[in-house]
This record gives structure tokens, sequence and C-alpha cells, in this order.
């Protein structure tokens, strides 16, 4: 019979195969202890997951229970058959009771001294509560837990007020700890412990917790759960606060942390580890002996045939290298390297100028979210447009309802701005939409001087069209100059974004100090700026006019004419004022058809004459309505000035009412001032 040697042309290596072996059990072991290692931790990780989610279930639970048991010990308490000490008639009262509340042991009554004098169910004699009853207790307190019960109590009174007993109640231990859960180990406990921390029950027994250390009590109050090292190993707490009882209980779940389990599977993956490394590294050894053996005994010839065949190719190189060498090409124009020199360079060149632009239209963008009003914004769209676009000049247009108003411009050459333009100035205006002018051969719009290279954008936002963006003396140097250069679009549309965004808060500020009807300021807005301009006049030396005006007769005008009459009337008398008063007065809408006017500066006299044109300028008013005339109009005037008529604007203010009053008790349409 033929060895196992003979029958290969090698002979086999036993320790070879001995380390191949040694390896490959290696690396099984380290994988199933790695398994073995992640089942217990998933399994410890899944059990205290579910213990937080039981612990929680329960604790809500068990508030309601003793809700429940609240609620039935104030009711027993309140029964007038524990004022007789019948106790035959209270004990089968109590049974009866007790039939209706089968999840209850036992009810009982104590006197005040704690001694139990009637039960539903027959007790020991001489059963009484340990502790004194106190009289200030809300909720019902735990006074005894057993193995199978847990009692709990809760004070009663006469009908004046004063202590008479207390109310017990008996709950299966089972009831309060419900303790079956399929989720949990098996080999979980429960208990209850108090605001001191002691223990006061548990299941399966106090015994089980008894030679444990309690410091966990303390820790528990802070959080919800903990890992503590006892005498008896590691062990898995979670606390669960239960409220509803005259003490603070809290539910505690233990479970025991199977480390020494994790610690033994760790230790035998790393075990494995080293055998196997030490098993690769001895392979390792092996197998480059025996390769160094291989190459010795590697056949010559065919290492001849290979140095034979790179020898030609040696030869074949050199001879193409000659060949090449006797018929070498013409050199390259340098023309040619040139132009694509110039032309890498000028890429390099727009890819610069275009990560300035991003930079600085990314400044514009964090500029433009904080202006507060229009000349803020212009003031930054001018400043990034003069920096993309060096020497250039433009402006910023804003639209009104009949016109476009300049608001700013900034200038790099000679091109100049009217203050205000007509839509029909704008060719952007009137197309709605960019308008590009280059050379003198374009058509310019009405606003420019000259026709230059410029481009006029309109701004447009939510299909509003809000202004115009002007830029002027624009780069035409440029392959693209016959296009709209995409920074300047990028300025137009991130201006009229924010431009929007002013105007609706300007919108919303005018709306607050504005009266809606007449356009003039509305009271909140007199009342402050009266109290700051007091204190500038005190600061200052100077005086204050302030006159109050009431429209003769308004309502005989509602009453002709009709209330849109009336208001109409009343826009008219905004507009008066408004077109009247000096610059720097103050007109307002005082309420219904009176107004008042501050006038900074104005002492009596001087009031008193403002006051006089403004009620001549009414009076020769015709106001129409509908095309039909309202008739004569006339105002009742009352003036006042501060200081001297009083320390405060307030004061003054009613000063001028009063005079007020005193022009229309002498016969309307005329000026009244306070009597000195």
């Amino acid at each position: 019979m033929k060895s196992l040697n003979a029958s290969f042309p090698h002979p086999v290596n036993v320790h070879l195969v001995i380390l191949l072996v040694l390896a490959a059990f290696g690396l099984l072991l380290s994988q199933a202890s790695w398994r073995a290692y992640e089942t217990a931790r998933e399994t410890s990780v899944a059990a205290e997951a579910n213990a937080l989610r039981f612990a929680a279930a329960a604790a809500t639970y068990q508030q309601s229970l003793f809700d429940h048991t609240h609620q039935l010990l104030r009711v027993l308490g309140g029964i007038s058959l524990t004022q007789q000490h019948d106790a035959a008639t209270c004990n089968a009262f109590l049974a009866r009771q007790l039939e209706s509340f089968p999840e209850y042991n036992n009810l009982a009554f104590a006197d005040s001294n704690g001694l139990v004098w009637c039960s539903a169910r027959p007790l020991p004699d001489a059963t009484a509560i340990p502790g004194a009853i106190a009289a200030s207790q809300k909720n019902p307190r735990l006074f005894s837990f057993g193995r199978d019960s847990a009692a709990f109590t809760l004070p009663y009174f006469t009908l004046d007020g004063r202590l008479q007993g207390a109310v017990l109640a008996s709950l299966p231990a089972q009831t309060l700890l419900p303790i079956k859960n399929a989720a949990l180990p098996q080999d979980a406990e429960y208990g209850m412990i108090d605001s001191r921390g002691k223990l006061v029950a548990a299941y399966p027994s106090l015994a089980a917790w008894g030679a444990s250390d309690f410091r966990f009590a303390q820790t528990l109050h802070s959080g919800s759960a903990a890992r503590l090292s006892g005498p008896d190993g590691e062990r898995f707490y979670i606390s669960e606060p239960m409220p509803g009882t005259a003490e603070e209980l809290r539910l505690i779940v233990r479970l025991p942390t199977d480390g020494s389990g994790r610690l033994a599977s760790l230790a035998l993956l790393l075990a494995a580890l080293g055998c196997t490394a030490l098993s690769w590294w001895a392979l390792g050894r092996v197998l480059s002996a025996h390769v160094a053996e291989w190459r010795a005994k590697a056949d010559k010839k065919r290492l001849h045939a290979i140095h034979r065949w790179r020898d030609k190719a040696i030869t074949l190189r050199d001879k193409f290298r000659a060949l090449y060498r006797g018929h070498a090409p013409p050199r390259p124009d340098t023309t040619v390297l040139r132009v694509a020199y110039e032309e890498l360079k000028g890429a390099f060149a727009n890819k610069e100028a275009r990560v300035r632009q991003l930079v600085q239209l990314d400044e514009l963008s964090q500029r433009l979210q904080s202006c507060m009003n229009t000349a803020e914004l212009a003031d930054a769209v001018a400043r990034c447009a003069a920096a993309i676009f060096p020497g250039s000049s433009g402006a910023l247009l804003l639209r009104a309802p009949d016109q476009a108003t300049s608001a700013l411009t900034w200038s790099g050459n000679n091109t100049s701005h009217t203050e205000t333009i007509a839509p029909q100035d704008c060719w952007a205006l009137r197309m709605g939409r960019p308008y590009h002018s280059q050379g003198t051969s374009a058509a310019a719009c009405a606003h420019v001087a000259t026709a230059v290279n410029y481009v006029c954008i309109p701004l447009m936002a939510r299909g509003e069209l809000l202004g115009v963006l002007h830029l002027a003396g624009l780069p035409d140097n440029s392959a693209a100059a016959s296009a709209i250069p995409w920074a300047a679009t990028a300025i137009a549309e991130r201006t009229a974004i924010a431009l929007a965004a002013v105007r609706r808060q300007e919108r919303l500020q005018l709306r607050a100090i504005r009266d809606a009807l007449t356009g003039l300021f509305n009271r909140g807005f007199l009342e402050e700026a009266l109290t700051i301009e007091q204190q500038r006049a005190v600061r200052r030396g100077s005086p204050i006019g302030v006159m109050m005006l009431d429209v003769d007769h308004f309502k005989r005008f509602n009453d002709t004419f009709g209330h849109d009459a009336g208001d109409a009337l009343l826009r008219g008398m905004g507009g008066i004022l408004r077109h009247t008063v000096r610059e720097g007065d103050m007109p307002c809408r005082y309420g219904g058809e009176e107004f008042v006017v501050i006038l900074p500066g104005a002492d009596l006299n001087g009031t008193r004459q403002r006051a006089e044109v403004l009620r001549a300028a009414i009076e020769q008013w015709n106001p129409q309505h509908n095309g039909r005339s309202l008739g004569t109009v006339t105002v009742s005037v009352g003036v006042a000035a501060f200081p001297l008529h009083g320390d405060t604007g307030q004061a003054v203010l009613k000063m001028a009412d009063q005079a007020l009053y005193a022009a229309k008790h002498a016969g309307r349409n005329r000026v009244a001032a306070p009597k000195a």
C-alpha cells in the first residue's frame, strides 16, 4: 500500500497543516466569542429597557390605585355611622361596602388613639395603627405592608371639624406591586422606598434585600436609573415616583447584571485572538522558508529564456531611438503656444474675477438683510456696484404710483441723472425687462444724458415692479460685452428682494403712527411726540405751541350728506393741515372730527397767528364729494403754550381743549386762548 507522501509529487508538511488548522480554529472561536458577548449585552440592554417601561407603567397604575383609595376613604370618613360607635352596625356596613369593592381585603375604622373598633372582616384584638393620627394629613398614608396585604389610613372628622379617628383600607400586595411581567427576567425583584430611603415593601421578600447596601436610595432621588455595586454584586436599579400618598414613595425594580458572563466572553475573545495571531505568525515563518526553497529550485532554463527576451526588447528599443533621432519632427510654432498661454491666463483671470464678484455679492446679501430703510439699502447697493464694476456709475430709482424717484446716485464718470423721472423716460420701465444700451447708435433712456454703455434692470418682487437699477460705464472690452453682466443681474435680484422687505417694514411702521383716513399722525404718536418735545423744550428753554381744532357742526354734515361725505371732509381736512402748517410742525388727528397741531418753538402769540391762518384757509375751502359741494366748512380752535399754561405737555393739551370749548360757546369759527 502506497504511503500518503508517495501519492503526491511533494511531501506533505505536517507542521504546516497543524498551523493552518489552529489559525482557522482561532478565527472560528473569536467569532463565536464575539457573538456570545453581543448576545449577552443585547439581552441585558433589552431587559433594562423593558424594566424602564414596566416601572413607568406600574407607577402610573399605582397612582390611579392610590387616587381610588383616597376617594373611597374620604367617602367612608363622612358616613354618619361612625359617630354612633355601634361596632356591630359598623361591621355590617363595612362588610356590605367590601362586597362593592372586591379589590380590597378589608375596611375598618379606628378611634383618635389609633385603636381599631370596627372592621369588615375580623382582626386580632387590640389592633392599632402605629404612630399618631395627624389631622393635617391630606392623602392616604401607608402604615403597614405584609407579604399578603398593604394597609392605608386617612383621618376623618366630626361635623364641627374635630379629629374623630381614621379610616383604614387594606389592598392585596400583588395588586399594589404588579409583579407578573413576561418581558422581565424571572430573577427581577420589586420594592418600595419612602422619602428617607427606607425599604417599606419588597417582592418576593424583604430578606432578599436585607443584606444589600441601600445607599442607592439617595442616588435614585436624583435620577430614574443607576448601576450600583453591593455585597451581592452589581445590580441595575430603576426608580419611579408613586404620587398620591401622604409620604413620598418610589417604586424600585432591581435587575442583576450579567457582568461576569460578558467579562468571560471578552476574555475568551481576547485569548482566541491572541492564539490566532500567534498561529498566523508561525504560519508565515514556515511559508517564507518554503517560498525561499521553491525559488532556489526554480527552472533556470525558464529564467534564461526570460533574460533572452528581455535583451531582445532592449535591443529593439535602442534601434527605435536611433531611428527617431535621425527623423526628428520639426519644433512646434511658438505662436500657437503663446496664444494657448494667453487663453489660459485669461481663463484664470476670469475665474479670479468671478470669485471676487461672488464674495462682493455675498457681502451685499448680508448687508441688505440688516437694512432698516431705503437709504441704507441704496447705500449698500452703491458700494457693491462700485466694488464689482470699478469706475462705473449708477442710480437706484424707486418707483412711486406715478413716477420713479432717484434714491441715490453714485458716479465714476460724467453720467448724470435727474432727481425724478417719469415711467416713460426709462426703456426698462416701459418694456418691463432689462435694457442694455451700447454705443452711440443705441436708443438711450431719457434720464441718461449721453448714450454710453449702460444697463437698466427692473427690480421685480412677487410680480410687483419696485424700481430700476441703473448701471453705466460698464466694461466693454470683453468677449461677452454684448450681454448684460451676470453680476449686474445678481445685484438687481438681491436688491429687489431686500427692497420688498424694507417697503413692507416701512408700511407697517407708517400704519403704527399714521391715521388711516386722514394720513395725519395718530393719537399714540401725539402723546409720545408731546413728551419728547417737552423734554427738548426744557433743555433748550424754548416754548411749545399747541392748537386743538374741531369741525363746527360736523354731525350736520353726516346727517345731510352721509358718512361717506363726512369721511371725504375729514380727508380734505388732513390735506389742508399738511400743506398749511410749517415744516417741523406735527398735525395729528385727536379723535373723530378733532385735530391737534404741535408747534415746537412757537409761543402763544405765534401759535394764535398760525391758528388764524389755518382757520381762514379752511373757511375759504370748498369741499366736494361725488361732484356735489358740501358747503362752507368752519372750525373752532383753542390754543395754549408750554410752559405758560402748564408744566407738562398733557397739561397744556388740556388747557387747549378748554380754550376750544370756550371758542365754541362764543359762537364757533374763531380762535380762543385760556384766560390769564
